[in-house]
């Protein structure tokens, strides 16, 4: 043990042992909400005054984050276990607030005191328990909850249908601008988002190409082949190819129909790759008789492991190896080259996490999100770099400097190991230091690397530098990055310091909807991206630069 880690670790425990902060932005996934909470009272009666709402809740040991949402006709005061946990107001908006160091394992109490001068007390009100393991649980309001106002306990009223329709339902995260499930509302539409609704810096000019039919799937991933056709990941499964002609797709094909979620695409060494996570591996399509179909494909890299922060993006290097992007989920490769650049990433937090399991015996590598690198014919894999969470896509400077928006974990905010989204240059051997739960390895570790820019809270998806565009500078030197969740397209304009980068970002466009999936500049220069994901109703955009003509690079 050196003196590096012994510092380290008594940083971090001692962290670990300090409060942290009441309140914290709302992260907690829309989709997984429990359409049970309804909104509750101590009676029909609309009578003004002030009443105690309660519930007994059981937790388990290792809990890691507890989220509580409330909203409330007007005011009410939150306990935990006796102590004041926060405050909401009003049902415009719910109020978010962490009480993670309120619940200890076992029973507890919770009791909100709602005050209402001019109607009816009411509360809404949901609490959401992630443990080490994934696992979630809700404590919602409903006729459960007991009611009392200084004469005994009664059941709580639940209102049902009626209360949304006289409170309504503000605890989506799409009500908030810069809302996190903003991708929700490209839900069960028939067109994509209009491009006149998106914000752009002024010279620029975004295009709907083409909205998905109904039996196009949503799109995922897209790469241009030679021949400058796109071809475009369905979410569900296979290829499609689009003929491009002015503002339109002049022609769709479909090129595969059997491997699922190809969320990676590449065009190289007279090639298609795809990283298909579904079909769990890396695999060769090869058209051997140039008829313009594929006829020979070719498994190179079977992985095994989960399917979320699964098998993404490939990239091709400057030095003709094929980058392959995995998050967290996917299990290294059993034939992993010797020679690796990196040589180990080991799961060693001195401290004790939050984890109820048994912790796994210590090897050479923990399940982390990495990046592979591998030749034209998959004859090896080597490790490049580790220590990731979900990268999605990578991509070269001019320089050959490799680059990635890495994800955070959105349900550690609050957490003093929680670690933002933000851009990193991975350099071979490189360990990020990310580990599951509290085994982050903090920043200021000298055994892992820092990173290049903070961008924040954000859902990272493709990334592409501006080098093959049109664009005007300093765009042509940028970064360009896809969020997903947040609906929009952030640029960042980094440079070299010392042996590293940094820089500062901005948003490029966005949109509501606008759940960009992935993004690439085609052989006009234009900047080509799609929305998807999650079954929602997909679009083809073009974003291209219609200001003053631009002199020679």
């Amino acid at each position: 043990m050196n003196r590096f880690s012994i510092l380290r670790a008594l940083v971090l425990g001692g962290v670990l042992l300090g409060l942290m902060p009441a309140s914290v932005r709302a992260v907690v996934s829309e989709d997984s909400l429990p359409a049970s909470a309804e909104w509750i009272s101590a009676g029909t009666n609309p009578a003004p005054g002030v009443v105690v709402l309660r519930r007994v809740f059981p937790s388990e040991s290792g809990l890691v984050k507890a989220i509580l949402l409330a909203g409330a006709d007007q005011q009410a005061a939150i306990f935990i276990n006796g102590t004041n946990a926060g405050t909401a107001s009003g049902t415009a908006k719910a109020a978010t607030l962490d009480v993670t160091r309120f619940i200890h394992p076992g029973q507890n109490l919770l009791t909100v005191q709602v005050t209402n001068t001019a109607g009816l007390p009411a509360l809404r009100l949901m609490l959401e328990l992630a443990r080490s393991d994934g696992r979630q649980e809700w404590v919602v309001t409903d006729g459960a909850w007991q009611a009392g106002a200084g004469a005994g306990w009664a059941p709580a009223v639940a209102h049902g249908v009626a209360g949304f329709q006289r409170w309504g339902n503000r605890f989506a995260a799409t009500v908030s601008a810069d809302a996190y499930n903003s991708w929700m509302l490209a839900r069960g539409t028939d067109r994509a988002t209009d491009p006149a609704t998106f914000s752009v810096p002024p010279g620029f000019q975004v295009e709907l190409l083409r909205t998905a039919a109904p039996d196009e799937d949503s799109w995922i991933a897209l790469a241009f082949d030679p021949q400058g056709r796109l071809t475009v990941a369905r979410e569900k499964q296979g290829l499609l190819r689009f003929t491009l002609s002015g503002d339109r797709v002049e022609k769709v094909e479909v090129i595969e129909n059997t491997l699922k979620e190809c969320r990676g695409l590449l065009y190289a060494h007279d090639s298609l790759y795809v990283n298909a996570n579904n079909s769990k591996g890396l695999y060769r399509l090869r058209d051997t008789n140039g008829d313009g179909t594929f006829d020979e494909t070719k498994l190179l890299l079977q992985t095994e492991g989960g399917v979320g922060h699964g098998r993404n993006q490939l990239r091709l290097g400057p030095d003709g190896m094929i980058y392959i992007v995995h998050g967290d989920d996917v299990v290294l490769t059993k034939s992993m080259a010797t020679n690796s650049p990196a040589q180990q990433a080991v799961n060693d937090a001195l401290m004790p996490v939050l984890d109820p399991r048994q912790p796994p015996k210590l090897t050479r590598f923990v399940q982390v999100g990495h990046v592979l690198q591998t030749d034209k014919d998959g004859s090896f894999f080597r490790l490049f770099a580790t220590g990731l969470r979900n990268p999605v896509d990578v991509d070269f400077d001019e320089n050959g400097e490799l680059f990635t928006y890495e994800a955070d974990m959105e349900r550690d905010i609050g957490a003093p190991w929680y670690r933002p989204t933000r851009l990193l240059q991975l350099v071979p051997g490189g360990d990020y230091g990310w580990r599951r739960g509290t085994g982050n390895i903090p920043v200021w570790a000298p055994d892992t690397l820092p990173g290049s820019l903070d961008v924040g809270v954000g859902s990272p998806t493709g990334v592409e530098f501006g080098t093959r565009s049109q664009f005007p500078e300093p765009y042509r030197r940028a970064l360009f990055i896809g969020d997903w969740a947040y609906g929009r397209i952030l640029v960042a304009f980094i440079q070299p310091r010392g042996a590293g980068h940094e820089g500062r970002w901005e948003e490029f466009l966005s949109g509501r909807p606008l759940n960009v999936t992935d993004l690439t500049f085609g052989p006009d220069g234009a900047l080509y991206f799609v929305t998807g994901g999650r079954g929602t109703r997909s679009g083809l955009y073009r974003v291209s630069w219609k200001g003053e003509a631009l002199t020679s690079a």
